[in-house]
């Protein structure tokens, strides 16, 4: 609804704008006595609209100012002076100030247009993530893989993913309660939000199965050096935490890097992540 306001104000703006670009034509075509002043004045006032479009509107009025005093001087000048004295020159005085003021109105409508649809992309970002860990989903998986997977190639960067799952959850979650799934799921995430993972995209990719995923451009000799962090930090808090201490609880890695050749779907780069969880023993 916001956005819709903001699209009908720069329409208004816009056409306001246009209408005094008609009208600026129409005058300077009328008057061609004074065709050379006209085009000067036309070219400071063009100036005068960048101007206030680059900074702000009071920059903009204070240039204006500037030039309506230069222009009474010159007025004043040709009055006393040359005895000659015109309407149109009247014209002059405002012109420039209605130019300056409608693209101000331009420019916040089109910045407010940026603003609600960065404020909507993100929203969508945000409905995307998973509602229990805040992870992104599988979903987004598939399309960040579409923009990442060009990035090796262009830039020479390694993208590596690492797959965490909790060993034996299958035969493990029938004597499971609820909290103490939730609690498992809650205290793998929380790791995975720690500082080390930062530069990294994390997934929660499956819940039944609970299986994260971490992207990252790294090469798979660090994605190990992460893997081993977030092993030895789940182990530490398991044995610290008083509903869990008591279970056997293991994590589960695999590391896979992409090939640009073999990849060419996230599913596939997912799979063979995953595949790799079987020769961590």
């Amino acid at each position: 609804m916001r956005s819709k306001k903001i699209g009908v104000a720069m329409d208004i703006a816009l056409f306001f704008f246009m209408l005094l670009i008609i009208g600026t034509v129409l005058f300077v075509a009328g008057n061609p006595e004074n065709y050379f002043l006209n085009v000067i004045y036309l070219l400071i006032t063009f100036l005068l609209v960048i101007i206030t479009y680059f900074t702000n509107i009071v920059t903009g009025l204070i240039f204006n100012m500037l030039f309506i005093f230069g222009q009474l001087i010159y007025l004043l000048y040709a009055y006393l002076y040359q005895d000659s004295f015109t309407y149109w020159s009247i014209l002059w005085l405002v012109l420039p100030s209605l130019y300056s003021v409608t693209i101000y109105f331009v420019t916040v409508a089109i910045r407010n247009l940026e603003i609600a649809n960065l404020n909507l992309k993100k929203e969508k970002v945000f409905n995307s993530l998973d509602a229990d860990t805040q992870l992104r989903t599988l979903n987004l998986f598939d399309d960040d893989f579409r923009a990442l997977k060009q990035l090796p190639a262009r830039y020479d960067l390694p993208l590596s993913m690492l797959i965490i799952r909790v060993r034996h959850w299958d035969s493990m979650k029938s004597m499971l309660s609820a909290d103490q799934a939730r609690e498992i799921v809650k205290l793998v995430t929380t790791i995975l939000e720690e500082p080390h993972t930062q530069e990294s995209f994390k997934y929660i990719i499956d819940h039944n199965t609970p299986t994260w995923g971490v992207v990252c451009f790294s090469k798979s000799s660090d994605v190990k050096t992460l893997r081993a962090q977030v092993k030895e930090q789940f182990g530490e808090t398991v044995r610290q935490h008083v509903e869990l201490s008591t279970l056997n609880l293991e994590l589960v890695t695999g590391v896979t890097s992409y090939d640009e050749s073999e990849m060419q779907t996230s599913t596939d780069f997912l799979a063979d992540g995953i595949r790799e969880l079987q020769y961590d023993v």
